[in-house]
């Protein structure tokens, strides 16, 4: 279940019922091609380099490369940190890493290939920034100012308001440098850890997003990336008199900047700016995405950047920079809705992607926007000119997409933290959290969201939907809680089922729900009296049942490493297998798209399938006298073929594919099949040319045939 996050194109083998199915199987199936493999780039916050290794910084944690031979980075391995890795500095083999709402995680990274992580320490306050100067760390938090933590016990020793949001900070010589929003430039005196003090501020002009220091035996100037305002340069060699040598318009907002010994770099929206050490723009690049930040080393600048993984540029020539390589990261589609032709995918670690999907085959990237740590979820109002992007964090981004090129934010409202998933009805908002319960808001109005009410409940809550006038919450370990909606802002329970395991998605029709329950697989509830839900049935599916969609009278189950697999509940007490694909991730929701595409959210990319009816077609309208093997056709073949066969009464099959040295190579079908003649669709994308020999066996025989796959 890996992928090289490279990969944009998918070469898997989907075969007509891809894996064993139940005993209860039947041979009326859907089977599935793969048409495209969409990956959904991440968001790197920022990079560290020493020597020739490079670790990122994302969402899901730390990744190491080999970055000696820097056109071509070579990824080594992978850790993950309890909080948001944004941003970290090397002491001796331990990475320090500023964890986001996790606080300081220290992370030894003497073998890069194999990291881990060694301790953490919670701030009390989101770590976005830091430094590590001797033996303590300085943290810019936000609001909470800087805090300053030692090193070697972990201990936190103080925190300093700075008057505004501390959002990066540079130690050295005695003393912390903080961009401090619109407070500007801070200096604070760190002399004696345990009681810092602000001895010098440079007011910008701007909002002081990011700073740099260059220490010089002549002068040491702080450059201050501020904003709209551009890059500030400033002379701290007197700390407690800073004075001005230079302010420059950059071409965008100015986020981020880093030195190596002649230039600096500058992080704007799309593009990064060369300056020289008296503030004058040299040159410009424009990113492959937004770029966060820069991480210079010798002459080659890391670019961390939003939806674009991250790029390695050449600036020897600060007039020209170019690309030396780029290095798309895995993000994560999590969840999506439709909009027309336009589907809006949460994308975990970085946040809002729009894709055009006028044709499903092809899916274009259109736009996307980030989100502060991880998108869950996306909405669309009816309106189709308003969509929300709600973030783990505990915020609601609000989108103008009357453009989708070009998405617009409106506002960034608060809806407390563990924000999982949402739900629109009709003007109103229902979002389930992981720790308030489900939050109701009025959505009718273009100024901003209004609270309305709150459904407390106890558990984690992981999924929300509306049929009808009903609301159905999946509610971990709680179960289903179905609500009326009647009067929307005062949902009252109806009723309430506890699930074996996790309930994480739930969907309903008629007087029928239907719930993803992690390893109790697909549960089945009639809810003709919502007071008292029965079940019908649960039907076992390979790892954990994470999503669930109902399209006519089919279930599509997501169920992690193992896939999708449709189920058939014509009959909801009855449920049958009716296909399945194995992901190359782990699958975590499935969208019908129309008759014929099926989308699927991967872990790292938005998967589209072209769905084909698979059937029993007797000849002449009789059953087969005898057991017949026709071959398969085409053959020689490149990728897809047809293996044709009949059989004279429902028994016992199996179909099985080896290669030259015979060995098995595809498990193409093992269940029972009805009498008829029967076409088994196959697709060899993923196997080498050559030839290869198909078994048939039978209670009425067995066969086999040579097959020849040419590409």
């Amino acid at each position: 279940m890996k992928r090289s996050i490279l990969t944009l194109m998918l070469g898997l083998a989907l075969l007509a019922l891809a894996t064993a199915p139940p005993a209860s199987a039947q041979d009326d199936a859907y089977v599935f091609d793969p048409v495209s493999s969409q990956l959904v780039t991440g968001r790197v916050n920022s990079m560290v380099v020493q020597g020739n290794v490079a670790y990122t910084l994302d969402g899901y944690g730390i990744k190491a490369f080999d970055v000696t031979t820097p056109t071509l980075p070579q990824y080594l391995g992978k850790v993950a940190t309890p909080g948001v890795a944004f941003f970290a500095e090397l002491s001796g083999n331990l990475l320090v890493v500023a964890d986001m709402y996790a606080g300081l995680s220290l992370v030894d990274v003497t073998d890069p290939a194999a990291m881990v992580v060694d301790t953490t320490v919670f701030l009390e306050a989101n770590c976005r920034y830091l430094d590590v100067d001797g033996d303590y760390i300085y943290c810019a938090v936000g609001d909470d100012g800087l805090k300053i933590v030692n090193l070697n016990t972990m201990e936190i020793l103080s925190t300093l308001a700075m008057g505004g949001p501390a959002y990066q900070v540079v130690a050295g010589e005695g003393h912390a440098f903080v961009a401090a929003g619109p407070a500007g430039l801070k200096i604070v005196d760190v002399g004696t850890p345990t009681s810092p003090s602000i001895v010098g501020t440079y007011d910008t002009a701007g909002e002081g997003l990011g700073v740099a220091v260059n220490f010089s035996a002549a002068t040491d100037v702080a450059a201050v990336a501020d904003g709209t305002a551009g890059v500030v340069l400033v002379d701290v060699t007197v700390p407690n008199n800073p004075t001005l040598i230079s302010a420059t318009a950059t071409m965008s907002r100015a986020y981020h900047i880093a030195f190596n010994a002649e230039f600096g770099v500058v992080a704007e929206n799309d593009v990064i700016q060369t300056v020289n050490l008296l503030g004058a723009i040299q040159g410009s690049y424009t990113t492959m995405g937004s770029p966060l930040s820069t991480t210079v080393v010798g002459n080659l600048a890391y670019v961390s950047e939003v939806l674009a993984g991250f790029e390695i540029v050449d600036i020897s020539n600060a007039a020209a920079p170019t690309q030396v390589a780029e290095y798309p990261m895995d993000g994560g589609a999590r969840t999506m809705v439709r909009n027309g032709n336009l589907a809006f995918v949460a994308d975990y670690s970085n946040g809002m992607v729009i894709m055009d999907l006028t044709n499903p085959a092809v899916p274009l990237f259109i736009a996307g926007w980030p989100t502060a740590q991880w998108c869950y979820d996306t909405a669309v109002h009816d309106c189709d000119t308003i969509a929300y992007a709600l973030d783990f964090h505990g915020e609601l981004t609000i989108f103008n997409v009357s453009d989708p090129t070009n998405p617009v934010v409106l506002d960034n409202y608060p809806v407390g933290p563990g924000a999982r998933a949402m739900v629109l009805y009709g003007n109103y908002l229902y979002v389930a959290t992981y720790f308030e319960g489900v939050k109701v808001y009025d959505v009718s109005l273009a100024t901003g969201p209004l609270f309305s009410t709150s459904i407390p409940l106890t558990t984690n809550c992981k999924g929300i939907s509306v049929a009808g006038d009903r609301l159905f919450v999946a509610a971990s370990s709680g179960g289903v809680y179905i609500y009326d909606l009647t009067t929307p802002t005062a949902p009252v329970e109806l009723g309430h089922y506890v699930t074996t395991d996790d309930a994480r998605m739930v969907v309903a029709q008629g007087d029928v729900a239907y719930v993803a329950a992690e390893t109790q697989g697909l549960v089945i509830l009639n809810i003709a009296n919502p007071a008292n839900p029965v079940l019908l049935a649960t039907y076992d599916v390979v790892d954990q049942a994470m999503g669930v969609t109902l399209n006519d009278h089919y279930v599509y189950v997501a169920h992690g490493e193992a896939g999708l697999t449709v189920v058939d509940v014509q009959d909801p007490s009855t449920p049958r297998y009716y296909g399945h694909v194995d992901t190359p991730g782990n699958a975590y929701e499935a969208f019908v798209w129309d008759a014929d595409y099926v989308l699927v959210c991967d872990t790292y990319s938005l998967e589209v399938y072209h769905q084909e009816w698979m059937g029993v077609t007797p000849q002449n309208g009789q059953t087969p006298y005898q057991f017949t093997y026709h071959g398969n056709y085409p053959n020689p073949f490149n990728a897809s073929t047809v293996i044709a066969f009949d059989l004279p009464v429902t028994g016992q099959v199996n179909v099985n594919l080896y290669d030259a040295m015979g060995r098995l190579v595809a498990r193409m079908y093992d269940g029972a099949m009805n009498a008829g003649s029967h076409r088994l669709h196959f697709n060899a994308a993923h196997l080498a040319s050559g030839t290869y020999f198909v078994h048939v066996s039978s209670p009425w025989g067995e066969t086999s045939g040579r097959m020849v796959l040419l590409k």
